[in-house]
């Protein structure tokens, strides 16, 4: 399996992710705040800036979205890293690069669910719909590799993660010592 029209999979995750950030980051491009404009370069300091101060964001939200983005982060530069440790073996390269693009997939496309689909669906509904998404397309791809008698880490390695960050996401986020960790990383008053 080449990864000739890999560019044109790509061109259609760009599409989904532009769509679901369309009207909170890139319509309004360059006339938010300097941390809105961060939020969309990294997620993360977005995070612990803005997030946790937001009056507007129901409490249950921030402790939710730290725990999906801290992991995601930590696992693109996993992705990333292997994905050069395996530069000369193009088949693994390509497949860690690849993957890397779905991690942008659970907020662009809970957005765009939560949108299209309102009022029947809600920000929870359209989050789960948004990972239940990426672990379709990972499953795909795992049984293309399969057909094709490839057998590489990337994919399975990503389907795990998703699976696990989905599963643990409801129960981690509401727990007393994730909710005691983000309030004292929010309180370094080093982002704000």
């Amino acid at each position: 399996m080449t990864y000739r029209h890999a560019h044109w999979y790509v061109l259609a995750a760009l599409a989904a992710i532009v769509a679901g950030f369309w009207p909170s980051f890139f319509k309004p491009l360059g006339t938010g705040s300097l941390a809105h404009s961060v939020h969309g370069v990294t997620a993360t300091l977005w995070v612990v800036a803005v997030m946790f101060a937001n009056p507007n964001m129901p409490p249950f939200l921030p402790p939710l979205l730290a725990f999906i983005d801290l992991p995601s982060l930590a696992f693109m530069l996993l992705l990333v890293a292997l994905a050069l440790a395996n530069v000369r073996t193009p088949a693994a390269h390509k497949r860690f690069m690849a993957t890397t693009v779905l991690l942008a997939f659970p907020p662009a496309l809970t957005r765009l669910y939560a949108r299209v689909f309102e009022p029947t669906v809600d920000f929870m509904m359209a989050l789960h719909g948004s990972f239940l998404t990426v672990e379709v397309v990972l499953v795909a791809l795992i049984l293309g590799d399969s057909r094709a008698g490839e057998r590489r880490l990337a994919y399975p390695l990503s389907l795990t993660f998703f699976v696990c960050v989905h599963a643990l996401m409801g129960p981690v986020a509401g727990s007393g010592w994730w909710g005691g960790l983000m309030g004292w990383h929010a309180g370094l008053g080093i982002f704000g």
